[in-house]
């Protein structure tokens, strides 16, 4: 079975018991309360699906379970007041009785037909055309008609007792809420001005057009793109940022190359060009451009002030791939330090 159970989610603090629509390009947090059933070492990913896409998974979490099966205990309070005490035990007395009802139906109906000669004697007779009234007898004709009958009242006195023993129910819910997406920050608006992706060192080159329309000066302090998180090991905020234990596999050691570190000053519109370079884009086959007649990547920009807040911009352009660094410099701008 499963190693947790999920007691609660949420979705910006509203119970996310239902389908739910969000604003495209807007910020939602996510909170899952879990309680562990098996012991032993889980590796956790949460999950959201999304229509018409799948699903979408998070970062994974390495979780060690100690106990034993036999400590998990999960009471439920139902809507009428009923008080179960463990809704892992809970019917286990009726599963088993229609599991064994439903066998002993199954072998009655193989053993009637097995007690005869079955396959070579069967075969044969069909081969001779002497098999009228013989492969399947007036018997045998009434038998299956007594097994119809026993089946179809299995069945209607399931659900008679059933809707007697339990009286007062909820459809399954198939609406859809709405939830409100968290506040938007102060936006830095960002254009790609040119993207190369250069095949041979695995590394995005992009020029990046960055206005700074909030009332302090910003520094890039991170580049996220499929599931890569890019940081400015230069800026102590973007290396807070990500919490302890986070999965290693996630965050490139070489960072994010910039051409220009300084701040960024209200009012200021600078182009920056950035590196970066992991052997991920290749090994877990996140850059197919080389077969896609139209290439494009998505990314997240993250920007610090001096204060430590953080400003989110969305970053979506062509790309191109390249093979020769130099012509991957040329167009991206210059030399890239940092």
């Amino acid at each position: 079975g499963a190693a947790f159970v999920k007691k609660e989610s949420w979705v910006n603090d509203v119970a996310s018991i239902q389908s739910f629509d969000g604003e495209l390009g807007r910020d939602y947090e996510f909170k899952l309360v879990l309680q562990a059933r098996m012991p032993g070492p889980w590796h956790v990913h949460p999950m959201v699906n999304v229509e018409s896409a799948g699903g979408m998974l998070g970062p994974g979490v390495d979780v060690t379970v100690e106990g034993s099966p036999s400590d998990f205990v999960f009471p439920v309070k139902t809507l009428d007041g009923r008080q179960i005490a463990n809704l892992a035990e809970f019917g286990i007395g009726n599963v088993y009785a229609w599991h064994i009802a439903w066998v002993v139906v199954a072998l009655a109906w193989v053993f009637w037909w097995i007690r005869r000669p079955l396959l070579i004697p069967r075969f044969l007779q069909r081969q001779s055309g002497n098999y009228e009234n013989k492969l399947i007898t007036k018997a045998d004709t009434v038998v299956a008609a007594g097994f119809t009958v026993v089946v179809l009242g299995l069945v209607g006195a399931g659900y008679f007792f059933a809707n007697y023993k339990y009286p007062e129910t909820i459809p399954l819910q198939a609406g859809t809420a709405f939830v409100e997406p968290l506040p938007v920050p102060d936006a830095i608006p960002v254009k790609v001005k040119k993207a190369n992706y250069y095949v041979p060192g695995r590394t995005i080159i992009a020029d990046v057009e960055v206005t700074n329309t909030s009332d302090k000066p910003v520094r890039l302090g991170e580049f996220t793109s499929a599931s890569l998180r890019f940081l400015n090991r230069d800026l102590p905020p973007a290396v807070a940022s990500v919490p302890e234990g986070y999965p290693r596999e996630y965050v490139p050691p070489n960072g994010l190359a910039i051409s220009d570190d300084t701040p960024i000053a209200p009012g200021e519109t600078r182009v920056l060009t950035i590196e970066a370079t992991d052997a991920a884009w290749e090994n877990e086959r996140l850059m197919g451009m080389l077969a896609d007649p139209d290439s494009s990547f998505g990314a997240l920009l993250f920007f610090f002030d001096e204060t430590g807040n953080r400003y989110v911009s969305e970053l979506f352009g062509p790309l191109v791939p390249v093979f020769r660094r130099n012509l991957a410099i040329e167009q991206g701008g210059g030399e890239i330090t940092g």
